[in-house]
Protein backbone atom coordinates (compact mmCIF):
# COMPACT_ATOMS: atom_id res chain seq x y z
CA UNK A 1 0.00 0.00 0.00
CA UNK A 2 1.40 3.31 -0.89
CA UNK A 3 1.17 7.03 1.09
CA UNK A 4 -1.36 8.19 -0.84
CA UNK A 5 -3.63 5.28 0.03
CA UNK A 6 -2.41 5.54 3.60
CA UNK A 7 -3.28 8.90 3.95
CA UNK A 8 -6.75 8.49 2.28
CA UNK A 9 -7.66 5.55 5.04
CA UNK A 10 -6.92 8.00 7.43
CA UNK A 11 -8.72 10.57 5.93
CA UNK A 12 -11.77 8.35 6.28
CA UNK A 13 -10.94 6.61 9.38
CA UNK A 14 -10.65 10.11 11.14
CA UNK A 15 -13.66 11.93 8.49
CA UNK A 16 -15.55 13.00 11.83
CA UNK A 17 -13.13 14.82 13.70
CA UNK A 18 -11.75 16.34 10.37
CA UNK A 19 -15.64 17.31 9.30
CA UNK A 20 -16.12 18.79 12.96
CA UNK A 21 -12.79 20.84 12.56
CA UNK A 22 -13.74 22.27 9.87
CA UNK A 23 -17.18 23.36 9.99
CA UNK A 24 -15.33 25.01 12.95
CA UNK A 25 -13.26 26.52 10.76
CA UNK A 26 -15.74 27.52 8.21
CA UNK A 27 -17.90 29.23 11.23
CA UNK A 28 -14.51 31.45 12.65
CA UNK A 29 -14.29 32.53 9.56
CA UNK A 30 -17.59 33.37 8.55
CA UNK A 31 -17.87 35.08 11.92
CA UNK A 32 -14.77 37.42 11.05
CA UNK A 33 -16.33 38.42 7.55
CA UNK A 34 -19.36 39.20 9.28
CA UNK A 35 -17.44 41.61 11.67
CA UNK A 36 -15.10 43.01 9.82
CA UNK A 37 -17.49 43.68 6.81
CA UNK A 38 -20.00 45.09 8.82
CA UNK A 39 -17.69 48.15 9.02
CA UNK A 40 -15.35 48.09 5.77
CA UNK A 41 -19.06 48.84 4.29
CA UNK A 42 -19.77 52.41 6.01
CA UNK A 43 -17.91 54.70 4.38
CA UNK A 44 -14.40 55.97 6.08
CA UNK A 45 -14.66 58.71 8.84
CA UNK A 46 -12.27 60.26 7.52
CA UNK A 47 -8.72 59.98 5.27
CA UNK A 48 -6.48 58.98 7.73
CA UNK A 49 -9.16 55.64 7.66
CA UNK A 50 -7.48 54.23 3.78
CA UNK A 51 -4.88 51.74 5.35
CA UNK A 52 -7.64 50.45 8.11
CA UNK A 53 -10.46 50.15 5.71
CA UNK A 54 -8.01 48.77 2.98
CA UNK A 55 -6.94 46.08 5.65
CA UNK A 56 -11.19 45.64 6.64
CA UNK A 57 -11.46 44.68 3.17
CA UNK A 58 -8.90 42.27 2.66
CA UNK A 59 -9.56 40.54 5.81
CA UNK A 60 -13.59 40.49 4.84
CA UNK A 61 -12.31 39.05 1.27
CA UNK A 62 -10.09 36.32 2.72
CA UNK A 63 -12.22 35.51 5.97
CA UNK A 64 -15.59 35.43 3.12
CA UNK A 65 -15.25 34.42 0.45
CA UNK A 66 -11.58 32.73 -0.56
CA UNK A 67 -10.86 30.80 2.63
CA UNK A 68 -14.84 29.21 2.59
CA UNK A 69 -13.66 27.93 -0.83
CA UNK A 70 -10.89 26.02 0.59
CA UNK A 71 -12.52 24.87 4.00
CA UNK A 72 -15.63 23.56 2.01
CA UNK A 73 -13.46 22.24 -0.73
CA UNK A 74 -11.48 20.09 1.28
CA UNK A 75 -14.85 19.47 3.47
CA UNK A 76 -16.42 17.78 0.53
CA UNK A 77 -13.21 16.00 -0.53
CA UNK A 78 -13.18 14.56 2.70
CA UNK A 79 -17.04 13.85 2.81
CA UNK A 80 -16.53 12.16 -0.28
CA UNK A 81 -13.67 10.17 1.16
CA UNK A 82 -11.47 11.64 -2.25
CA UNK A 83 -8.16 12.42 -0.64
CA UNK A 84 -7.17 13.71 -3.80
CA UNK A 85 -10.23 16.25 -3.92
CA UNK A 86 -9.06 17.19 -0.31
CA UNK A 87 -5.58 17.45 -0.86
CA UNK A 88 -5.59 19.63 -3.07
CA UNK A 89 -8.36 22.30 -1.27
CA UNK A 90 -6.58 21.77 1.87
CA UNK A 91 -2.94 21.98 0.28
CA UNK A 92 -3.00 24.23 -2.60
CA UNK A 93 -5.56 26.66 -1.96
CA UNK A 94 -6.62 26.82 1.79
CA UNK A 95 -3.12 26.17 3.23
CA UNK A 96 -1.82 29.48 0.99
CA UNK A 97 -4.36 31.38 1.85
CA UNK A 98 -3.92 31.10 5.52
CA UNK A 99 -0.27 31.12 5.86
CA UNK A 100 0.33 33.94 3.20
CA UNK A 101 -2.65 35.91 3.36
CA UNK A 102 -4.58 35.25 6.59
CA UNK A 103 -1.39 35.64 9.10
CA UNK A 104 0.34 38.45 7.41
CA UNK A 105 -3.13 40.33 7.20
CA UNK A 106 -3.16 40.06 11.05
CA UNK A 107 -0.38 41.69 11.29
CA UNK A 108 -1.26 43.96 8.61
CA UNK A 109 -4.76 44.71 10.31
CA UNK A 110 -2.91 45.54 13.99
CA UNK A 111 -0.56 48.25 12.44
CA UNK A 112 -3.18 49.85 10.37
CA UNK A 113 -5.47 50.18 13.75
CA UNK A 114 -2.57 50.77 16.20
CA UNK A 115 -0.19 52.78 14.78
CA UNK A 116 0.38 55.97 12.72
CA UNK A 117 -3.07 57.13 10.67
CA UNK A 118 -4.73 53.99 12.46
CA UNK A 119 -4.60 55.94 16.02
CA UNK A 120 -6.10 59.47 13.85
CA UNK A 121 -8.86 56.67 12.20
CA UNK A 122 -9.52 55.68 15.33
CA UNK A 123 -10.13 58.76 17.02
CA UNK A 124 -12.86 59.60 14.18
CA UNK A 125 -14.28 56.35 14.37
CA UNK A 126 -17.23 55.56 16.44
CA UNK A 127 -16.80 51.82 15.74
CA UNK A 128 -13.43 51.77 17.16
CA UNK A 129 -13.94 50.08 19.90
CA UNK A 130 -15.83 47.19 17.56
CA UNK A 131 -12.96 47.59 15.72
CA UNK A 132 -10.48 46.84 18.25
CA UNK A 133 -12.47 44.15 20.18
CA UNK A 134 -13.00 42.31 16.87
CA UNK A 135 -8.53 42.20 16.09
CA UNK A 136 -8.29 41.39 19.63
CA UNK A 137 -10.96 38.25 19.13
CA UNK A 138 -8.96 37.14 15.98
CA UNK A 139 -5.80 37.07 17.06
CA UNK A 140 -6.73 35.14 20.30
CA UNK A 141 -8.66 32.53 18.21
CA UNK A 142 -5.63 32.33 15.25
CA UNK A 143 -3.76 30.16 18.09
CA UNK A 144 -7.16 27.97 17.57
CA UNK A 145 -7.80 28.12 13.98
CA UNK A 146 -4.19 27.10 13.34
CA UNK A 147 -4.43 24.27 16.13
CA UNK A 148 -7.50 22.89 14.17
CA UNK A 149 -5.51 23.08 10.95
CA UNK A 150 -2.83 21.08 12.14
CA UNK A 151 -4.93 18.41 13.76
CA UNK A 152 -6.72 18.18 10.51
CA UNK A 153 -3.50 18.38 8.64
CA UNK A 154 -2.14 15.41 11.21
CA UNK A 155 -5.25 12.76 10.65
CA UNK A 156 -5.59 13.13 7.14
CA UNK A 157 -2.25 12.72 6.47
CA UNK A 158 0.91 13.69 8.82
CA UNK A 159 0.84 10.41 10.82
CA UNK A 160 1.00 8.65 8.15
CA UNK A 161 3.85 10.64 6.57
CA UNK A 162 5.49 10.85 10.35
CA UNK A 163 5.55 6.94 10.50
CA UNK A 164 6.77 6.37 7.07
CA UNK A 165 9.91 8.10 8.65
CA UNK A 166 10.12 6.25 12.00
CA UNK A 167 7.93 8.26 14.32
CA UNK A 168 4.73 7.14 15.93
CA UNK A 169 2.67 9.40 17.81
CA UNK A 170 -1.08 9.29 18.88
Amino acid sequence: MGLLDECTESMIANKSIIIKLGIAKFVQNTFFFALYYSIYVKPPPIDACAGTWWALGAQSLDCGPLLAIGVIGYLIGAYYDNFTLFAIFFFLIHAPLGLFVYTPLIVITGKSLLTGDGLTCSAANPDAGFLLVTYELEVWLYTTYTAMMCVILYLACGKVVLKSFGYELL
